[in-house]
């Protein structure tokens, strides 16, 4: 019998985690799909979007565009922000095949 181990990669385990944790917040959910839906925004609009502070908004932006998950393009004195598709479609393709866990 082959014995069982936990995945020891400590890295790719913490990347991972961040990954999807920065994804497990409401607001960093509703500030996706909103760019998702508008394909091009920036932080005045999603405040105005999802009657939040723009403070707030930035400060969730922050942890997104760290983890690449939506990217800024400045256009005057503007950023608008667009969802990196490529990590979208990962952590969906994660979520869709992830088995559920009782807790």
């Amino acid at each position: 019998m082959e014995t069982m181990s936990v995945y020891t990669d400590r890295g790719k385990v913490r990347k991972t985690v961040a990954f999807l944790g920065a994804i497990n917040h409401p607001t960093r959910q509703d500030l996706i799909n909103a760019i998702v839906e508008q394909k091009q925004v920036n932080v005045s609009e999603l405040s105005d979007l999802l009657k939040l502070k723009q403070t707030e908004v930035s400060q969730h932006l922050a942890v997104l565009r760290n983890l690449d998950l939506v990217m800024g393009l400045k256009i005057g004195k503007y950023v608008y922000y667009s969802v990196n598709e490529e990590k979208i479609a990962l952590i969906n393709a994660i979520l869709s095949d992830f088995p559920e866990i009782e807790e």
